[in-house]
């Protein structure tokens, strides 16, 4: 079975930047894209000096035996 998961990956136009209580950097830092909360979000996206990108990864799903 494949399974999404959705994520932003959100990406600094300086080295390191900080926003809603989490650092970011240049090469791009992933989150599941519920990580945030609505305002957290909401800044993040505002912030000029930050980049966000929504991206949606599909993994296998194995079978576990009991």
């Amino acid at each position: 079975m494949h399974k999404s998961i959705l994520a932003i990956v959100v990406f600094a136009s300086a080295a390191t930047f900080r926003r809603a209580g989490h650092g970011f950097t240049d090469k791009g830092t992933a989150f599941v894209a519920d990580h945030f909360s609505e305002q957290q979000r909401a800044a993040i996206e505002a912030e000029p000096r930050l980049s966000v990108k929504a991206v949606s990864y599909t993994h296998l799903t194995l079978p576990t035996t009991p």
